[in-house]
């Protein structure tokens, strides 16, 4: 039997509370493999409890998008150090605390920008597009342009390229892209390429349950004038 959106809510909620406890536990101190594995199911299950909240107007999602965003301080501050054979760009989805501070109203920390452009310069493809826009939100104007110029992109990700596309010109200010941006978001659900990867992406069937919060930042961090599901209110 499928769950309710309250209990998928609460399900999540309860994972990023299960990886909290092995990270408080001795052996979630000792083994930098586990502390990079529950810092990152901590925050994304901690998000995808918001993005569910939010979609389905459960609940305000800014106390688990608060919470989901203390995991991504905690990576900044303890990942980065760690001595692990997991390049910096694939231990942590860092640039989630660009997006994710926006939406709370949360400055980055000390440290984050270079982070951020550490990340950005050795990343592959899809996350390199992700520390692109990052560092766009962050001040550098043509990051997310210039990366998208110079990815090889396959066939099965031309969604992602188009996505990424679309937030490029809304950074500009052009809001009459924002219904092709809602466009591919909802084009998520019967892509192969995102039906594969996070349930806070919204690939298949979690296309009706989460919202575009990169989208959403990038509508918060530029004011622009639309009405739209992905608009925190």
């Amino acid at each position: 039997m499928s769950m309710s959106p309250e209990d998928m809510a609460a399900f999540f909620a309860d994972e990023a509370a299960q990886s909290l406890s092995v990270l408080d536990a001795r052996q979630g101190h000792s083994e930098p493999y586990l502390i990079e594995l529950n810092l990152q199911q901590a925050e994304q299950n901690f998000l995808m409890s918001a993005l569910i909240d939010w979609r389905h107007g459960l609940a305000d999602p800014r106390p688990r998008l608060r919470l989901a965003m203390e995991q991504c301080l905690r990576a900044v501050r303890v990942l980065p150090m760690l001595l692990t054979p997991t390049p910096p760009s694939l231990r942590f989805r860092f640039f989630d605390v660009v997006f994710l501070g926006l939406l709370i109203d949360a400055s980055p920390p000390e440290g984050c920008v270079a982070l951020i452009r550490e990340c950005q310069a050795t990343a592959e493809a899809e996350a390199g597009l992700d520390y692109a826009l990052a560092a766009t939100l962050l001040g550098e104007a043509t990051a997310l342009e210039m990366a998208i110029s110079g990815a090889e992109v396959p066939k099965r990700q031309l969604l992602m390229r188009d996505t990424y596309s679309a937030y490029a010109e809304l950074l500009k200010g052009n809001s009459e892209q924002m219904p092709l941006a809602e466009a591919n978001f909802a084009r998520r659900r019967s892509d192969a390429f995102y039906s594969g990867g996070l349930q806070i992406d919204g690939g298949g069937p979690d296309n009706a349950h989460v919202i575009d919060y990169r989208l959403a930042a990038i509508i918060k961090a530029r004011r622009l004038p639309v009405e739209s599901l992905h608009v925190l209110i």
